[in-house]
C-alpha cells in the first residue's frame, strides 16, 4: 500500500488516515469479498503497488497475455471520475519510455473514460512501435454492479478488450507485423500499480485516485481461452439482458414511429450491421404498421470523413427509396463547432451567427441533398437548411414531427416556433440529437440537457407539442414534464452507441394503442431478429428488456389531443390516402390477414394500468373489442390467478411470453405438461422453432412450434423419449422429474446458478432413488423449493403455478 500526501507519495503513515479513502467490503462476485476504493479526493489517499522484487514487474509477456480485473462501478459514480485508473503499469521517469502516446501514465494504463468505457493503452515489449488508437470496451451502462474486464493480446500483438463478455467493437489489430506484441516493462521500475492514475510531471503527481471496488486482478501469460476466464460466462453479470422474442404488435390497430439513435460507431466500426438492421426495418414496415422513421442525430463518428458519409448514403437512402415518411438530423459528429468553441457551449448554438463547420452532412441530407429529393414530404426551408419537418398520418391524427439542428438553434428558433404556430391541430414530436440527459450510472434517469433547457420555453407554450425524442448521451429513459396548459410533455432519451456492436442494429419504437391509451416504448434490433440462433451472442437479443428499454406511459389520447382534427384511422401503411376528416372517431378498420403478422394473439387482450414505469401489474377488467366488425366481451384473461399466491410469477411469464394462457385463462392449479416445461425453457433461451425441423420423435410432428422446441431440447440433451420411441409430450410431469430435466438444463447450456444450502426433506425417503441425487442438485441450486410442510413431494405432479415461479427462478 502506497499513502500521498498533496497529491504526492509519502513515507509518514500519520499523513493521513488512510482508512477513509481503503476498506474491506462484503460486496463481491464469489462471495470473497473485496477491496472499496473511496475515490473521494484528489490529492490524498492511497493505492497499492507491486513489491519492488516481485517477478511480474521485469516480465514483458512475448507470448501473450491477459488481463482480467472484477470492477464494480458504484451508485455515486459521477462525471468527476472520469479517467480515473484502475491498473498501470510505472516508469522511473517519462524520458524512459518513447512509444506511449500518454507516457504521464506509465507505460501501461487501464483507466475508466467520460463515458464509462475500459480505455486501454500500453507499449509493446520493444517500445518499438506506438498504438495508433487507444483500445476500448463497451460502456459500463449502469452504476451499482460487477464488471467483468478482460483485454488479451495474442502473441502477434492483436489486442482484444471484453466487458461481461461482449467483445470491443475498437480493438486494435497488429496485421501480420506483429507491431504490439508483449507489454515493455521499464527495467529500472516495471511496478504494477492499482487505484489510482499518476500525471508524472516532473516530481510524482498523482491525477486521481479510483471510485469503486475491485475483487480480483489477475494478469496471465498468453491469450487465455475464454473457457479459462476468472469466469467462463461473464454475460451473467450482465443480468436479464432482454429475449428473443419475434417483432409483433400488442394490439392489431396499434402503430409505430422509429427512431434511430446515434449510429456514429456502427457506420465507422460496423457498417453492415446498420445495413442488415435497416434492411430488417424496411422488412417490418406492414408487419409493425410503421408509419414514420427518424435519425436521433450523429449519423457518423467523423465529420471530415466522406467515406463515412458514403457507408450512411448506402444505408440510409434505403429508407426514402422505400418510400418511407423519414426525418434526418444531425449531431455533433456530423458537424463541427467553429474554432474557439467547445460542441456543447450555448454560446455558440444560441448565436445565430454562428458558422459550424459542415463539410458534408448539408451535401447528403440537408436542404437541396439528394436525400430531401427523395422524400418531397419533408420540407427543409429553415434558415440554416439542416432543421426539417414533414406530416405523418397515422391512426386518428395528423401528426408534426420537427428535426432540429443543434447547432443551429440560435438561426432556426423563429422558424421553428412559426411552425408550432401553424399546425396548432397537428400532435406533435420533437427530435434534436441532444434534449435530455442522463445520470451518471442511472441511464434510464433522465433530465433536461442544457439543449433541452435552451428550447423548452417554446415547446411548454405550443400545447400540441407532447413528445421529444433525442440521443447524444448514452442511456435510454423517459421523464414527463408538464407544459404551460399543464397538459404532459413525454421526453424520451435512446442511445446506444457504446453498447456492443456499436449499438447492435438496435432502435427505439414508440408503439401507439389508442383504444388502450398506451404508447409501449420498446428497443428492438431488426440486425439481431436475423441472425440465426446459433449465431447469436449473448448481446444479439431481438428485444432489449430492463428500466428505459422496455416502458409503457399512458396517454389518454382524446384528452390529450382535444384540440387536434379525427380522420378515419387507416390500419396498413399502403392504405394510407387522401385523409377524410370526421366529426367523431370511427371504428378502426380491420384487415383480416392481420392476425399473420401477430406473433402471439392474446397480447391483444393483455390489458394493465399504467403509469411512466416498466411496472406490470395487471387489473381484473373486461371490455368490448371491435373484432371483424363484431362486438364481444373480451375474456378478463386475469380473474383466474388474481390474489393466487403465484400471482407474481404468473404476471411475469405472461409479460415475458414464456408461458400460454388456455382459452383466455392460466389455470394456475392445472398440472403442466412436458411441453409447457420445455416451451418455458427454450422461449428463456430465446429458441426459434423454425430453425429445429428434425424428427426425433414418434408422435411429434417435425415442423411444427412443438416439435421445433422439443428438437431443440433434446439436441441439448436434457430431455429424453420413452422406449416405445415417443415423446409423450402432454403428459403430466411429476416434480421430481422436473428436477432432472432442469439439472440437465442449467448443466448443458453453462446456465450459471450459485449454491444455497441442503435441505433435509422430511419425506426424503419417498423420493425416487434415481431421483435422490437430482432433487438435493435442484434444491441446491435454487431451482426447486419444497412444500411448506417440510415435504417435497417428489411424485406429486407439478402445476401450472409452481412451473411459473421456477421459471422466474431461473431467469433470476
Amino acid at each position: 500500500m502506497q499513502t500521498y500526501t498533496d497529491g504526492h507519495l509519502t513515507d509518514d503513515k500519520s499523513a493521513q488516515n488512510w482508512e477513509d479513502y481503503l476498506k474491506f467490503s462484503n460486496e463481491s462476485v464469489s462471495g470473497n469479498g473485496s477491496i472499496e476504493f473511496a475515490g473521494i479526493a484528489k490529492d490524498k489517499g492511497a493505492d497499492f503497488v507491486t513489491v519492488k522484487d516481485a517477478p511480474i514487474n521485469s516480465e514483458t509477456f512475448s507470448e501473450g497475455y491477459t488481463i482480467e480485473i472484477l470492477y464494480y462501478l458504484p451508485k455515486d459514480w459521477t462525471n468527476n471520475d472520469k479517467w480515473m485508473g484502475i491498473l498501470a503499469r510505472q516508469v522511473a521517469d517519462t524520458a524512459n519510455v518513447k512509444t506511449m502516446d500518454e507516457p504521464e501514465l506509465g507505460s501501461t494504463s487501464v483507466a475508466v473514460s467520460n463515458c464509462k468505457e475500459i480505455q486501454y493503452l500500453t507499449v509493446n515489449e520493444n517500445d518499438s512501435h506506438e498504438m495508433t488508437s487507444s483500445v476500448w470496451s463497451v460502456a459500463m451502462d449502469k452504476g451499482g454492479q460487477w464488471y467483468h474486464i478482460a483485454i488479451t493480446c495474442d502473441d502477434k500483438g492483436n489486442i482484444n478488450s471484453f466487458l461481461n463478455g461482449a467483445e470491443s467493437f475498437r480493438n486494435f489489430n497488429s496485421s501480420d507485423d506483429g507491431a504490439m506484441k508483449g507489454m515493455f516493462a521499464d527495467p529500472e521500475d516495471g511496478r504494477f500499480r492499482v487505484g489510482s492514475s499518476w500525471w508524472k510531471e516532473g516530481s510524482q503527481t498523482l491525477d486521481k485516485f479510483l471510485n469503486g471496488n475491485i475483487e480480483t486482478i489477475r494478469i496471465s501469460r498468453g491469450e487465455l481461452d475464454k473457457s479459462d476466464w476468472l469466469i467462463p460466462n461473464p454475460e451473467s453479470l450482465a443480468g436479464d439482458f432482454g429475449t428473443n422474442e419475434e417483432f409483433h404488435l400488442e394490439n392489431i390497430n396499434n402503430y409505430n414511429f422509429v427512431f434511430i439513435p446515434d449510429t456514429q460507431n456502427t457506420i465507422k466500426f460496423k457498417p453492415d450491421v446498420m445495413d442488415t438492421a435497416i434492411n430488417g426495418l424496411i422488412n417490418d414496415a406492414q408487419k409493425g404498421n410503421i408509419k414514420a422513421v427518424s435519425h436521433l442525430g450523429d449519423v457518423v463518428e467523423n465529420y471530415d470523413s466522406k467515406e463515412q458519409f458514403e457507408n450512411s448514403k448506402n444505408t440510409f437512402y434505403k429508407l426514402a427509396d422505400s418510400n418511407f415518411q423519414a426525418l434526418m438530423i444531425p449531431g455533433n459528429h456530423d458537424y463541427a463547432p467553429e474554432p474557439g468553441f467547445g460542441y456543447n457551449n450555448i454560446e455558440f448554438y444560441s448565436n445565430p451567427n454562428n458558422k459550424p463547420i459542415d463539410l458534408y452532412y448539408k451535401d447528403y441530407y440537408g436542404a437541396g441533398s439528394e436525400f430531401l429529393k427523395k422524400t418531397p414530404y419533408t420540407t427543409a426551408d429553415s434558415p440554416s437548411g439542416r432543421s426539417s419537418y414533414m406530416k405523418v398520418r397515422a391512426g386518428s391524427y395528423e401528426y408534426l414531427m420537427i428535426g432540429l439542428s443543434w447547432y443551429d438553434l440560435g438561426r432556426d428558433m423563429e422558424w421553428f416556433e412559426n411552425v408550432l404556430k401553424e399546425n396548432p391541430e397537428n400532435p406533435t414530436i420533437i427530435v434534436a440529437h441532444n434534449i435530455v440527459d442522463c445520470s451518471d450510472t442511472e441511464p434510464s434517469s433522465v433530465e433536461l440537457s442544457g439543449v433541452g433547457e435552451y428550447i423548452w420555453p417554446v415547446i411548454k407554450k405550443y400545447d400540441q407539442v407532447f413528445m421529444t425524442v433525442s440521443g447524444h448521451y448514452h442511456g435510454a429513459g423517459n421523464k414527463v414534464y408538464t407544459n404551460d396548459n399543464g397538459n404532459p410533455v413525454i421526453t424520451i432519451l435512446a442511445d446506444y452507441q457504446f453498447s456492443y456492436n456499436g449499438g447492435n442494429g438496435f432502435f427505439k419504437y414508440a408503439e401507439f394503442d389508442e383504444s388502450q391509451n398506451k404508447i409501449f416504448l420498446k428497443t428492438y434490433s431488426p440486425y439481431s431478429a436475423s441472425l440465426p440462433m446459433n449465431e447469436k451472442t449473448f448481446f444479439d437479443v431481438n428485444y432489449m428488456k430492463g428500466e428505459g428499454n422496455d416502458d409503457i406511459l399512458d396517454l389518454n389520447f382524446n384528452e390529450r389531443f382535444d384540440f387536434a382534427k379525427k380522420y378515419q384511422p387507416i390500419a396498413k401503411i399502403e392504405d394510407i390516402a387522401k385523409p377524410i376528416v370526421v366529426d367523431e372517431p370511427s371504428k378502426p378498420v380491420v384487415d383480416e390477414n392481420w392476425d399473420d403478422y401477430l406473433v402471439n394473439n392474446d397480447n391483444d387482450v393483455k390489458t394493465y394500468p399504467v403509469f411512466v414505469s416498466t411496472d406490470r401489474t395487471s387489473i381484473p377488467k373486461t371490455e368490448n373489442v371491435v373484432t371483424e366488425n363484431k362486438t364481444e366481451e373480451k375474456v378478463d384473461s386475469t380473474k383466474d390467478y388474481a390474489n393466487h399466491w403465484a400471482e407474481e410469477y404468473i404476471q411475469k411469464v405472461l409479460d415475458k411470453n414464456l408461458m400460454d394462457l388456455q382459452d383466455g385463462k392460466f389455470n394456475p392449479n392445472k398440472q403442466s405438461t412436458r411441453i409447457e416445461l420445455v416451451k418455458a425453457l427454450a422461449r428463456i433461451q430465446g429458441v426459434n422453432p423454425k430453425d429445429y425441423n428434425e424428427k426425433i420423435f414418434e408422435d411429434v410432428e417435425a415442423g411444427t412450434e412443438d416439435g421445433g422446441y422439443i428438437a431443440w431440447a433434446n439436441k441439448n440433451k436434457f430431455i429424453f423419449g420413452y422406449e416405445d420411441g415417443e415423446f409423450k409430450k402432454d403428459r403430466e410431469i411429476t416434480r421430481e422429474e422436473v428436477a432432472a430435466i432442469l439439472n440437465r438444463y442449467v448443466e448443458n447450456l453453462n446456465v450459471d446458478r450459485k449454491e444455497f444450502k441442503d435441505i433435509e426433506f422430511k419425506d426424503a425417503d419417498e423420493i425416487s432413488d434415481w431421483a435422490k441425487d437430482e432433487v438435493k442438485k435442484a434444491v441446491n441450486r435454487g431451482l426447486f423449493e419444497g412444500r411448506d410442510d417440510g415435504t417435497f413431494d417428489g411424485k406429486a405432479n407439478i402445476t401450472r403455478a409452481e412451473i411459473a415461479k421456477i421459471v422466474v427462478n431461473l431467469l433470476s
